[in-house]
């Protein structure tokens, strides 16, 4: 054999004795399923029951948790949660159960996990008999398995510890107990996400070490914070009873909230949740003792606060009153704060309205222009899915047009908040990947169409636990969350800071008062703010009927008109750019009507021009055709519309530009069918200043349109 022939040998030799040595050593390489849940019930947070009855105990305890059965034998009670699951691929669930006292015969103890259809399936160990079995119920109970003795597998004897271990394949079922497998056998394909653990008979059962393993991705904000501090509002705003519903109202000073089956509430103990309220003036640092709304808003029927107007004086509240402040179903209604308090609400008309079952949410935008619901309706994908709903006027409101498939799932989406900026929704939902059974997501509106929404990501663990989370609102600053969680074991309202990514846009919230400019008394009347440029309205707003407070929000990136209305006064509107702006700022203006009254000078502040020139812009439109509304309903009236500059320039040149604005005004409203003998331009130039011309916000305050109403 020649040299070429025996290295030959030998490397076919030493690669076969290379592959056994492979083959022996354990696939310590091989791709595991990611672990995705791991609990070790250190902390109530994880969302199972906590709570002491007559039949059953839910309890947490030292790193365990507990369910202890008082009740005859085949009584069954569990604990249960739901969890995003993808059943296109392989999950493991493995917990350990210690039987600690009572019966171990007939129906024992195990893991849970739903099926569609109202069906659940329970994998159960019989420490007595050393049975285990796979049962479903659905209004009766049937078989999985054959029962069949795994004396030398399931350990019999109280406070020993059998580790279960469920590996459900697209295609198959395989059990485990303490890492013997016992059971192989074809996957109904009837999962959904919901798990627990369960037990019968008079027995104490002890849960440990929790796993659920999944190969899934959550999509999660960029740079997503894990670690935000999450503050209970204490004992002035929570109680042992269960908060719900948060909603703080834009400007962060009033907390809306619902408190379940408290004895104080209407209801007594039974009570499905009463409106209560909180204040506070120091950016939520303290919170005044809470509230109770009282009448006519809490009834014996299930109470609760949607959303507030920006300037606090409408509310949108669950179910529907009858006019004497009784109960009267479901859907949702709308209250406007009197000098009294609040009026009955209103039942909200929403064209072919339909919740077939189950809890509905709703939000309202802060320009009053749309509704964000959650329903469960035939066009659902799944569970419930969110629809929007247009204002039609006079409270008729569109069909709910779904949302589409990008950000509904197959799973139930809840509570819907969408922010100040008219753009970002923040929502929960089971059916997308996340750490809990319901997890806190955003998407923001791509269009007008409210169809288009970018991709839901999830805010991270910085927000959500491995429990149930929901109800998230925020201010429109866009500072803090508040939200619902069961960090202390019960629900209770807490509250988060956020990290710049988590915000939405920001925006300006203006307030201020609305004043009889003659009198200067405060009055109510309603607030528009339009977009200058495309002379439209964007959104609407009431004054405190009291004392003539307004408020409203308006999102960066336009230029703004806003004004006060009411019959028998002419508006002196308001203007504002945020078109630039970066971060969120609060402004005070204060807002005037005029009576219609000869003598009255109203400033027209909307009416612009090109620089050094008479010829009107696009933004006066809005002005000038609330001026031609004014003379068409008041056929008397005749009007002088003034133009003045400041003092740059010669006096000849300012009078001369003054009188031909005042013309192009006159114009304008000529063109609108106003007749000429009505109207007449008169230019001062710089004869009549307002303010001094000292200061470049003196000069501009002096480039102005008046009107002056010479007769009524």
């Amino acid at each position: 054999m020649n040299k070429t022939n025996k290295f030959t040998v030998a490397f076919f030799v030493l690669f076969f004795l290379i592959q056994i040595v492979i083959l022996a050593i354990p696939p310590i390489f091989a791709q595991k399923i990611p672990l995705w849940v791991s609990d070790d019930f250190s902390n109530p947070a994880s969302g199972f029951r906590v709570e002491k009855g007559e039949e059953v105990d839910y309890a947490y305890s030292e790193g365990k948790y507990y369910i202890t059965n008082h009740a005859a034998a085949d009584n069954f009670f569990w604990a249960k949660k739901s969890i995003f699951t993808n059943h296109d691929k392989e999950i493991i669930f493995e917990v350990e159960f210690k039987l600690l006292e009572g019966a171990k015969d007939v129906l024992s103890h195990g893991f849970s996990v739903s099926g569609k259809d109202n069906k659940t399936y329970f994998f159960k160990i019989i420490p007595k008999t050393s049975d285990f079995e796979i049962r479903y119920y659905k209004g009766k109970f049937g078989d999985l398995t054959e029962k069949k003795i795994h004396d030398d597998i399931i350990k019999k004897n109280f406070n020993e510890t059998n580790k279960l271990w469920v590996n459900i394949k697209p295609d198959k079922i395989i059990v485990k107990i303490n890492d013997k497998e016992i059971y192989t056998g074809n996957n109904p394909k009837d999962f959904t996400g919901t798990y627990g653990f369960f037990t019968s008979n008079a027995q104490k059962l002890e849960i440990d070490n929790f796993k659920f393993y999944e190969d899934v991705k959550i999509n999660l904000v960029p740079n997503a914070p894990t670690n935000l501090a999450k503050e209970n509002l204490g004992n002035k705003v929570n109680t042992k009873y269960a908060e719900t519903s948060p909603y703080i109202t834009p400007d962060g000073k009033t907390l809306y909230y619902c408190i379940h089956n408290s004895p104080e509430n209407t209801g007594g103990e039974k009570d499905g949740g009463e409106i209560f309220y909180s204040e506070s003036n120091d950016n939520g640092q303290t919170w005044t003792e809470k509230k109770n709304m009282g009448k006519p808003l809490n009834n014996d029927q299930a109470n609760f606060v949607i959303s507030s107007t920006p300037d606090h004086n409408t509310l949108l509240v669950g179910n529907s009153y009858k006019p004497d402040g009784s109960p009267n179903g479901g859907g949702f209604s709308i209250t406007h704060r009197t000098k009294d308090g609040w009026e009955v609400p209103q039942k909200i008309e929403i064209e072919d309205f339909v919740s077939k079952g189950g809890t509905n949410e709703f939000c309202l935008s802060a320009d009053r222009k749309v509704i964000i619901m959650t329903v469960l309706r035939d066009e659902c994908i799944g569970g419930k899915d969110m629809f929007v709903t247009f204002n039609l006027g006079n409270n008729k409101w569109s069909k709910p047009k779904s949302m589409g498939k990008v950000i509904n799932s197959v799973e139930n989406e809840d509570t819907p908040f969408l922010a100040a900026d008219g753009v970002t929704l923040y929502y929960a939902s089971s059916g997308f990947p996340g750490y809990g059974s319901n997890d806190i997501f955003v998407t923001r509106r791509l269009d007008d169409t409210w169809t288009n929404w970018s991709e839901p990501q999830n805010l991270g663990q910085g927000i959500n636990s491995n429990g149930w989370d929901a109800y998230f609102t925020l201010p429109a600053s866009g500072n803090y969350a508040y939200m619902t969680n069961d960090l202390s074991g019960s629900l209770d309202i807490i509250r988060i800071k956020l990290t710049q990514n988590l915000k939405p846009k920001p925006v300006v919230l203006i307030s201020g008062k609305v004043f009889n400019s003659k009198t200067k008394q405060p009055m109510s009347a309603n607030i528009t703010y339009n977009a200058l440029k495309a002379n439209k309205e964007l959104g609407i707003a009431t004054s405190n009927p009291t004392d003539g407070s307004y408020k409203i929000v308006l999102p960066a990136g336009e230029f703004y008109g806003f004004l006060a209305q009411k019959n028998e006064f002419i508006s002196v509107s308001e203007n504002i750019d945020v078109t630039k702006i970066t971060e969120y700022k609060e402004i005070t203006r204060n807002l005037y009507l005029s009576p219609i009254e000869t003598g009255q000078i109203i400033r027209l502040n909307n009416v612009f021009f090109d620089f050094s020139k008479a010829t009107l812009r696009n933004e006066s439109f809005g002005d000038l055709d609330r001026l031609v509304k004014v003379l068409t309903e008041n056929p008397n009236m005749n009007i002088e519309v003034g133009g003045h500059t400041d003092n740059i320039g010669t006096a000849q040149a300012n009078t001369l530009l003054s009188q031909s604005r005042a013309q192009a005004v006159v114009n304008y409203l000529g063109q609108k069918g106003i007749a000429k003998d009505r109207i007449s331009a008169k230019g001062y130039g710089m004869d009549k200043p307002s303010a001094v011309n000292t200061t470049e916000e003196g000069r501009q305050a002096n480039r102005r349109v008046e009107v002056t109403i010479l007769k009524n």
